[in-house]
């Protein structure tokens, strides 16, 4: 049995040495279809299909010459003889040593170049646990009718910091409080008055005593010869040279009644949480109404997604969108003139109150899961920009605003961000974001990592 072995083995080298050796030297030329056919079928002993000739084709890039060609062909039957459906053990990034098996498994047939570097570097940078992780996702593309994602390995391997989240961090002045310090929003000017409203009680406190407004009852302020006029019921009438501030009693929810903003089911979104300020516009357009709200409640009535976008994106969001106002409140707000931080429309953050929050849920949750986590650079917190979607790619503060003043707002490569862009470009793309949580499976520390440049993720409080 020996002797047969060895007999066999040597008749195995003198073919391997005769198919290096009787072949002519070759030139480094890009080898033609009729070439990679015939050799192809010397090793396979039949011709090539469409698509065995189209994957041997895209291999011509790094096996120029028939004798290298030759040897991939041969190494890939071999690896082909391999393949079954049982359970393969590789973990981690011995996984990329399986991505032929894996696709030919799936697809049918071997990768092309682009499709094998893509799985390649999914597998490297850690994409999947278990070789029947990759499979899967393979499926999943599949069954999508393509063979490849989009992105590339700067997106695959961007960091997912699953242990950057430190303790509190009091360097970043917000600590206290555990909803977070009070901010400022700017929700509705009106052009003559205000008028405050509640299911419940709530008060005006003034120097020298205080009203208690019952349920239902209403307060109107208006503008007239430099005082605020407070009026009531019973005929309750106050002037006041300072802006008068409403507080609510226990867990009432405050109402801007004369406030509209009226979305498709037709809810009215003029309920709030916290204090409802009301001061004169500096301008003299009119009055605005304020929302004086902790942050973690002003947060849950962010209005930028909804209940069915992945988790990974709603906690993404809700530690963008709460970075992105303490970075104005932390510098004195935006509109420190009229009294408030900044305004509740999307050209800052797209905030409807209580009544969006009943609406979404799951949001709150992913707000809870991320309670006083913030964004910051260098020990200091970032304007935590974001905007819809992208033509392919965001754009740097500097392309956009001509300013070097953020090095955490840099152009990233954005495939899943849309065909258009809609927004200034800058930050985090949303429509990016969404599709890297749902289709590449990352967590919000990912995205945000990805999206802002050499960033942390602190416990503000």
């Amino acid at each position: 049995m020996v002797e047969k072995k060895c007999f066999l083995l040597t008749i195995l080298i003198v073919v391997v040495v005769l198919m290096f050796t009787i072949r002519p030297a070759q030139a480094a030329t890009v080898l033609s279809l009729a070439e990679i056919a015939s050799e192809f079928h010397t090793v396979y002993g039949r011709n090539p299909s469409n698509d065995e000739l189209d994957y041997w084709k895209s291999r011509r890039t790094d096996k120029k010459t028939a004798v290298a060609m030759l040897g991939a062909m041969y190494s890939a039957k071999a690896e082909a003889s391999k393949i079954s459906t049982g359970v393969v053990t590789a973990t981690g990034k011995d996984l990329a040593k399986y991505v032929t098996r894996a696709f030919q498994e799936v697809y049918g047939r071997l990768p092309k170049a682009n499709e094998k570097a893509w799985w390649v570097a999914r597998a490297v940078c850690g994409g999947f646990k278990k070789y029947s992780d990759m499979v899967g996702s393979m499926k999943f593309h599949k069954a999508s009718k393509v063979t490849m994602g989009a992105g590339g390995k700067e997106q695959f391997c961007a960091p997912k910091s699953s242990s950057d989240t430190v303790g509190l961090n009091s360097n970043l002045g917000i600590s206290g409080n555990k909803s977070g310090p009070y901010v400022r929003i700017g929700v509705y000017l009106a052009p003559k008055y205000v008028t405050i409203a509640s299911s419940n009680k709530f008060t005006f406190q003034y120097s020298g005593g205080k009203k208690v407004f019952a349920p239902g009852e209403t307060a109107k302020v208006v503008s007239s010869g430099g005082d605020y006029i407070i009026t009531g019921p019973k005929g309750f009438k106050k002037a006041l040279d300072n802006a008068p501030k409403f507080v609510p009693s226990g867990g009432t929810i405050m109402e801007v009644a004369n406030y509209v903003d009226k979305g498709a089911s037709g809810t009215n979104y003029n309920r709030f949480r916290g204090n409802i300020i009301v001061q004169r516009d500096s301008a003299g357009k009119g009055l605005w109404a304020i929302n004086e709200i902790r942050t973690e409640d002003y947060v849950r009535g962010i209005a930028e997604t909804s209940d069915n976008a992945p988790i990974a994106f709603q906690k993404a969001l809700a530690v963008a969108a709460r970075t992105y106002v303490l970075n104005h409140t932390s510098l004195g707000g935006r509109q420190p003139h009229n009294g408030f931080d900044i305004t509740n429309t999307p050209n800052d953050q797209w905030y409807r109150g209580f009544n969006n929050e009943k609406n979404t849920p799951e949001f709150s949750s992913s707000i809870n899961a991320t309670s006083g986590q913030v964004i910051s650079y260098n020990g200091k917190l970032i304007p935590a920009l974001y905007f819809s979607g992208s033509d392919g790619r965001t754009r740097s503060a500097k392309e956009v605003w001509h300013s070097s003043k953020f090095p955490y707002l840099q152009s990233k490569p954005d495939p899943y961000g849309g065909k258009t862009l809609r927004g200034h470009g800058v930050g985090m793309s949303g429509d990016g974001a969404v599709n890297y949580a749902r289709k590449e499976n990352w967590d919000y520390k990912k995205i945000l990592h990805y999206y802002y440049t050499d960033v942390k993720l602190e416990k503000g409080y």
